[in-house]
């Protein structure tokens, strides 16, 4: 996708990119969604990337991060194959691009390859990258990263 050049106009998807990655976590939140607001969490996420692949700014990390949205929106509706789709290249992109990611961004990779398996029926997958999200969430070092990190992985997996 080609990179913006104006100013202008390149600021305005760098804004909508945020907003839009921003306002996917209160669909992720709420427990019972209609099957509209499915297709615009959806709608929103694929949104989101696309406004950060034609910011001049964006990098293989937004990009990695906007695969991680699109999984996780898919897995939230319910879409088996589309989630894992988007997890593998949230996973790819991550193992490809590693000096451009945060610490965090593996975390969150691992964890939704985990909720994929999980949705797929694949409990073996599921327990594999659960254990490794976990682990890659204690290696984050930022301790407010790594609070937000396991805030979502408790939420992800059910845990207290």
């Amino acid at each position: 996708m080609k990179k913006e050049k104006n100013t202008l106009v390149n600021q305005i998807h760098r804004y909508f990119g945020c907003e839009f990655n921003n306002s996917l976590w209160d669909y992720f939140d709420k427990k019972d969604r209609t099957d509209e607001e499915n297709d615009d969490m959806i709608g929103i996420a694929f949104s989101a990337l696309t406004h950060w692949k034609i910011y001049s700014g964006g990098t293989a990390a937004n990009v990695q991060r906007g695969e991680y949205m699109i999984a996780k929106a898919f897995y939230k509706a319910g879409n088996r194959k589309e989630s894992m789709i988007h997890a593998e290249k949230c996973l790819k992109i991550s193992e490809e691009f590693k000096s451009e990611m945060k610490d965090f961004d593996f975390a969150f990779a691992n964890e939704i390859m985990a909720l994929a398996h999980d949705l797929n029926g694949n409990k073996s997958g599921f327990e594999k990258f659960k254990e490794i999200a976990r682990k890659k969430g204690e290696e984050i070092q930022e301790e407010g990263d790594r609070r937000v990190y396991f805030v979502e992985f408790k939420k992800s997996f059910g845990e207290s």
